[in-house]
């Protein structure tokens, strides 16, 4: 079960909390801080329930020196989402890739 938030109030709560009920999986693209919500709701989940983050922030072959340098304590960004993931205890973790041609004219 997705746990982006109901931006467009069509009831994504109610199916959400069927789904944990049920005993679903929860999943979401955001392993960042922009997603309090979605942080929110896998870091406080039933301890029987796995979760599942995606992260697509990275998701070009063709990696941007930003993404590769290391901060001070000699961390990249690729590493401080997978460090992400798992502090909220995550059972699975993807990273989104795309072709090299992705948005590019193709003529």
């Amino acid at each position: 079960m997705n746990t982006q938030p109901d931006i467009s109030r069509v009831g994504n709560h109610e199916i959400q909390d069927l789904a944990i009920r049920a005993g679903c999986w929860l999943r979401t693209d955001s392993v960042v801080m922009e997603e309090p919500t979605q942080i929110e709701m896998l870091s406080n989940r039933p301890p029987w329930l796995a979760a599942i983050l995606e992260d697509g922030s990275i998701r070009h072959y063709a990696l941007e020196d930003k993404q590769l340098a290391a901060d001070s304590a000699g961390v990249t960004l690729a590493e401080r989402t997978m460090l992400n993931a798992l502090n909220m205890g995550a059972n699975y973790w993807s990273l989104w890739t795309e072709s090299q041609d992705q948005g590019r004219d193709r003529r």
